[in-house]
């Protein structure tokens, strides 16, 4: 089941700790920016349950299951990547199309400007 979170859900406690554990410090932007733009409809934190449980991986064959199951449920490879840091990040999209230019903005607005320009995340077009 997929349910749109807010800072009143059940789960937000799971949420945010693994958004903590899932991503380097560095990369982070403070989980309550992460609701604010939830709030204002500027994003959407999704929760994935499995008979009202909170599902999660470790390791890399249970990201890969994850992955599986976001494709499963009507997501799609947006063609996009996110190159920081040495690390690659694979966009998935649900519903519609975006652009490099289009994604960039995104991270722009999301980020802000300064972390924008502090982190340099380069978007690529995946072959």
């Amino acid at each position: 089941m997929t349910i749109n979170a807010d800072k009143n859900n059940k789960y937000i406690s799971a949420v945010k700790e693994l958004y903590h554990s899932s991503f380097p410090k560095i990369e982070q932007i403070p989980f309550r920016n992460i609701l604010k733009l939830c709030e204002k409809d500027k994003a959407a934190l999704l929760i994935f349950t499995d008979n009202h449980e909170f599902v999660d991986g470790q390791n890399q064959e249970q990201r890969m299951k994850r992955k599986l199951f976001y494709l499963n449920n009507g997501y799609t490879e947006a063609g996009l990547s996110v190159e920081d840091r040495g690390e690659t990040y694979d966009m998935l999209i649900s519903g519609g199309t975006i652009g490099k230019e289009e994604y960039r903005k995104l991270l722009i607005f999301t980020m802000g400007k300064f972390l924008f320009w502090f982190m340099e995340p380069k978007v690529v077009l995946n072959p």
